[in-house]
């Protein structure tokens, strides 16, 4: 998050639809031990170029959106950025206090969105998002204090992806796509003494994930559907690199999984599934089989029961 949950990672702006799986989720998801937000990203508009403005108090976003160039396109991009670094940099100036504060974050979400034919639809996303923050000594201050100080944190994420959706029958559909996400973090301090040497370092630590994945739907019945897929990953992890040591950990991995979806009564639904994990690295690997299964009893639109 940004802000420490204040703000969402996720600009508003751009979001089309959200589920959260709080447990018992479907096994296309895996590798993870937690709680799962599907987030899907709304397309632009095609029929004409239009946008907004929103100028806040702590933030200030802007919109905009229409027709790519190509027939049956469009795009959309978000962007955001604070307020309040200036802020806080007035506000600490002013504090009975030895240092100044300052802390900001920015994100951009863009979306390109294409159907070539009734039956192909191609999508392309990117994300990238900094927070940073950051404290210095003051120079001029009551504060008796030889060295000078200044310490900057930023964390945040890059991400790229693309999916081809294809209808291959009536009742068959094919999806297959690309990501790559970064999660980094950097951290550097410098320290200025007058009768030392000045002390500097600086450190780096990352995630980065490329995935690949093909999924087909088909739907025998309407009340009856089945999903498989698969999926290859591979992790790259640095811990903690101060610029001259580096141990960077790789992972890949391959996933399979099938599941099927049966719908009865009104609101009242039944789902089992099944998933394989397969996990490598220099030190250790290890191949897993994940049953999956959930009931859910409708009683009425807003109320049901689910077990998993």
């Amino acid at each position: 998050n940004h802000l420490g949950g204040f703000f969402s990672t996720f600009n508003p702006d751009i979001i089309n639809d959200i589920r959260i799986y709080k447990g018992g989720f479907p096994a296309r998801y895996g590798g993870k031990l937690s709680s799962i937000v599907d987030i899907t990203q709304k397309e632009g508009n095609k029929n004409k170029h239009c946008g907004s403005l929103h100028v806040g108090i702590t933030d200030i976003s802007a919109t905009a959106e229409g027709p790519a160039g190509l027939k049956n396109s469009s795009y959309i991009v978000c962007a955001r950025k604070t307020m309040i670094g200036a802020l806080l940099l007035f506000v600490s100036s002013l504090a009975d206090q030895q240092y100044l504060i300052g802390y900001g974050f920015y994100d951009f979400n863009g979306k390109f969105s294409w159907s070539p034919t009734d039956k192909d639809k191609l999508t392309v996303n990117f994300y990238i998002g900094d927070d940073y923050l950051g404290l210095r000594s003051k120079k001029d201050t009551k504060y008796i204090d030889p060295q000078q100080f200044r310490l900057g944190y930023m964390w945040g994420n890059v991400m790229a992806s693309a999916q081809y959706k294809r209808i291959l029958g009536s009742k068959t559909f094919l999806s297959a796509g690309i990501s790559h996400s970064r999660y980094r973090l950097r951290t550097g301090y410098k320290i200025k003494q007058d009768t030392l040497p000045d002390v500097r370092s600086r450190f780096l630590s990352s995630l980065d994930v490329t995935m690949a994945d093909v999924v087909v739907k088909h739907d025998f019945f309407k009340f009856w559907n089945m999903e498989a897929g698969v999926q290859g990953e591979f992790q790259s992890y640095l811990p903690t690199y101060n610029f001259e040591q580096k141990n960077t950990i790789y992972r890949p991995a391959a996933f399979a999984y099938l599941s099927t979806t049966l719908q009865f009564l009104k609101y009242s639904s039944a789902t089992l599934g099944v998933r394989t994990n397969g996990i490598m690295s220099s030190a250790y690997s290890d191949f897993s089989i994940e049953p999956r299964a959930s009931l859910t009893f409708g009683f009425s639109p807003n109320h049901r029961l689910g077990l998993s």
